[in-house]
């Protein structure tokens, strides 16, 4: 139990907006899609895909995809 808590205080969560913007990534959205999609700018997405990346731990758009699947975050795609 002591070790959940250690681990999940050390791996940052996603916020609500991290996971849509993941679950668009998973969807093959681009960020110039993503952004028109949620009324925001591509560099505001940009902004979420670097925040996704640094607290999955990933090096790709790809990588975080298969981690937050791993990890439940998002569903596959049927």
């Amino acid at each position: 139990m002591v070790g959940e808590i250690v681990r999940r205080a050390a791996r940052p969560e996603l916020s609500k907006r991290d996971l849509e913007i993941l679950e668009y990534i998973a969807n093959g959205k681009s960020n110039k899609e993503i952004g028109t999609t949620l009324y925001v700018s591509e560099a505001t997405v940009k902004g979420h895909v670097r925040s996704i990346l640094t607290k999955l731990e990933a090096v790709s758009r790809a990588e975080a995809i298969a981690i937050a699947r791993k990890r439940g975050l998002i569903r596959a795609k049927t």
